[in-house]
């Protein structure tokens, strides 16, 4: 099944390009540009980041496989280091976390209900860039 043949949660992505596969990696901020280059810029800016997080790994799989392996270097003390992962491990523990006992329910719009009354939602895209302009 093609990345294009895919569903997000809520969002249909197109086609990814390979003049865009290029920007899956290497600075900050290429991963919210490869998400609005497949869900349109406003959907990306409205996207919760654990969903867009997800429809990344969606397309780390297509293009790479399902195991994720670096070699990188601690910024603190330079010394090297190797990680090693099955993406499915990680995917599969987010859906298989329970609930906080303070969120008393769900509503359609994504936001959560607290037993305090308070609604909450998830940070998106648009919220990180926002934070990241103070």
């Amino acid at each position: 099944m093609g990345v294009a043949e895919r569903r997000s949660r809520r969002i249909a992505f197109t086609d990814l390009e390979g003049h865009v596969e290029w920007q899956i990696g290497g600075w900050l901020g290429d991963g919210a540009r490869l998400v609005a280059r497949l869900v349109g810029e406003e959907a990306a800016r409205e996207m919760p980041v654990g969903e867009r997080d997800l429809l990344l790994a969606e397309v780390y799989h297509e293009l790479f496989g399902p195991r994720v392996e670096a070699s990188r270097r601690c910024g603190a003390c330079g010394e090297p280091y190797d990680f090693d992962f099955q993406l499915v491990e990680v995917t599969s523990s987010l859906s298989a976390t329970p609930r906080p006992k303070a969120v008393v329910g769900l509503l359609a719009d994504g936001r959560a209900q607290l037993a305090s009354g308070h609604l909450v939602r998830a940070p998106t895209l648009g919220d990180e860039a926002a934070v990241a302009a103070l």
